[in-house]
């Protein structure tokens, strides 16, 4: 099997990529109905951006809970319940939905559920990949994660846009709601060793030391504080992509798709692109460069009236964003230590996840004051510069990157 694609050579692997696949896509197509239902019902961004909100504020909650929960018990049963939960949840908004009932508190109320049983699901799932390959394999298993999730990206939003114009949006609620069958069967397929168990203490005990020990580590923190602005200020324009289809751009439901589709075709290509290379000497200068590459794309596709172009900038940042937060996960996962890593993950999921819906919320009420397109480009120029004070540190992290692999690989 050629080298980006090598993790795909084990079985586990090969079945929990295509299962989170297939599940992906359901809820891709599911966040394009999602804000065209709200803006349709509301016609307003401050709701597009709150019901956003009302979805990922439990990971903001419920990550680092999530991240005990995944060191203490069985990996593959919490995916099973929590991707249950959210095949029900996400069922009745499509009925609701359908019989022409459905309501903004309804919308945000679910939306708070499904988010609920993802905040416990995602460190959980991160966790797991590293189970599936043996070590030398996982940075080829981890971007090959970020292909698939944003190859759903590419597919989800084309199709929803299709769906929306000839079924309507239920259709797409009841699409996501079958999907998560594919990431539960698969899960249930996997053959994974029992992990040694954590040594006695409370819950609350286990949190704290894996609060201790990232605080202990400055190239972890500098990582989570890099995914941290990524997530507040330069990826919160996703939720405002409706008010660019429709007011800015004019370019209507399909036009829309292909706006959340085309940052998901450059994730693929940086995500391929990212397994390709192999052994990275510095991955923590290597993200913060791609950081500031998505930055940059998303001031000037703020500024962009032009729909072509502002496919182009899309496509940028989503080649950006997949190498950035890739090569963030793999630093992660080969720093921490295996019994650590559910916990270090699950801040990981906080900042990405969990501090999302705090840039939903801000950027939601930002553009409510200064206008949609000001309030994206407000958030790149914050992320911008932040990337570019951070590359002046590379060469100090750099030194601890290489160490901490190191000892990870020696372990």
């Amino acid at each position: 099997m050629p080298a980006p694609f090598r993790a795909l050579g084990w079985r586990n692997y090969a079945l929990y990529w295509t299962g989170a696949l297939l599940s992906n896509i359901g809820s891709w197509m599911q966040t394009v109905a999602l804000g065209w239902l709200v803006l349709q019902l509301t016609d307003s961004a401050f709701l597009v951006g709150f019901v956003s909100f009302a979805g990922l504020s439990p990971a903001l909650l419920l990550s680092l809970f999530g991240g005990v929960v995944a060191d203490r018990m069985d990996r593959q049963r919490i995916l099973i319940v929590t991707q249950t939960a959210m095949l029900v949840s996400t069922g009745i908004l499509a009925t609701l939905t359908a019989w022409g009932v459905v309501t903004v508190p309804q919308i945000i109320a679910l939306s708070f559920v499904t988010g609920l049983s993802g905040a416990m699901s995602v460190p959980a799932q991160q966790a797991l990949i590293s189970e599936l390959v043996p070590a030398d394999v996982l940075p080829s298993a981890i971007s090959l994660n970020a292909v698939q999730f944003n190859l759903a990206r590419v597919v989800g939003p084309a199709v929803a846009g299709f769906v929306i114009t000839w079924l309507g949006t239920a259709a797409c609620f009841y699409v996501n709601s079958v999907s998560f069958l594919a990431l539960i069967i698969a899960t249930m397929c996997l053959r994974v060793e029992p992990r040694r168990p954590l040594p006695a203490s409370s819950f609350w005990g286990h949190l704290r030391a894996g609060v201790r020990y990232v605080r202990r580590h400055p190239l972890l923190l500098l990582i989570l504080s890099t995914s941290t602005m990524v997530s507040v200020f330069a990826l919160p324009f996703m939720v405002l992509m409706p008010v660019f289809a429709r007011d800015v751009l004019q370019i209507g439901p399909t036009g829309l798709g292909y706006l959340l589709g085309a940052p998901g075709v450059g994730a693929v290509v940086g995500g391929v692109s990212l397994a390709a290379m192999g052994a990275v000497h510095d991955r923590a200068r290597l993200a913060l460069a791609a950081g500031a590459a998505l930055s940059m794309a998303v001031v000037a596709f703020a500024l962009s009236r032009d729909a072509r172009l502002s496919y182009v900038l899309l496509f940028i940042a989503g080649a950006g964003m997949t190498t950035c937060n890739a090569t963030l996960n793999t630093l992660l996962q080969l720093t921490a230590e295996p019994n650590m890593r559910g916990r270090v993950l699950s801040m990981y999921a906080l900042t990405l996840f969990g501090f999302a819906p705090l840039g939903s919320l801000q950027a939601g009420t930002l553009a409510h004051f200064i206008g949609t397109p000001s309030a994206v480009a407000v958030g790149g120029s914050i992320s911008l510069l932040f990337m570019a004070t951070a590359l002046r540190r590379t060469r100090e992290l750099r030194a601890q990157a290489t160490l901490a692999r190191s000892a990870s690989l020696g372990g």
